[in-house]
C-alpha cells in the first residue's frame, strides 16, 4: 500500500500495485529503466518519481503487460538545472499491453510546468 519501489532490473509478478506508496526507476539522483514482467496498477494516491538525464534521457517504467496510471509524477534531478524545457519530451513509461488512466498534473517551478502526451503503449512528459 505505501513504501517505494526503486532500482533498475526485472521484476517479474502478475500485478505490481502501488496504493500509496512510490516508484522511482534507477536510483534516486540516477536515471535507469525498471522493469515489469506483469501488469501496473498505480492508483490516484501513487508517487512516480522520474530523474532526468542529459539529452532526453529519464528514468523509465517498462511494463511487459497492462499500466493503469494514476497519481503525480515527481521530478528528481536534473530539473533544478534547467531555466527553461523548451518542450522537451521524455518516454518515462511504456506498455506492451497498452496505457490507461492519466497522471495529475503539477507545476514544477514558477517557471516551468510539465504536461502528459499519451499514446497507446507508452507516456512521454514534455517540460
Amino acid at each position: 500500500f505505501s513504501g517505494m519501489l526503486e532500482g533498475t532490473g526485472t521484476i517479474t509478478a502478475p500485478f505490481v500495485t502501488s496504493i500509496a506508496g512510490a516508484i522511482s526507476p534507477g536510483t534516486m539522483g540516477t536515471t535507469g529503466t525498471l522493469t515489469v514482467n506483469g501488469n501496473v496498477v498505480m492508483a490516484s494516491g501513487s508517487n512516480f518519481l522520474v530523474d532526468l538525464g542529459a539529452d532526453g534521457v529519464s528514468d523509465r517504467l517498462a511494463v511487459n503487460g497492462l499500466a493503469n496510471v494514476g497519481g503525480v509524477v515527481s521530478l528528481g534531478n536534473g530539473v533544478t538545472q534547467r531555466v527553461n524545457g523548451l518542450g522537451q519530451q521524455y518516454t518515462i513509461l511504456t506498455s506492451t499491453g497498452g496505457v490507461s488512466g492519466a497522471f495529475s498534473a503539477r507545476t514544477i517551478s514558477p517557471i516551468l510546468s510539465q504536461s502528459f502526451i499519451y499514446q497507446r503503449n507508452a507516456v512521454l512528459r514534455e517540460v
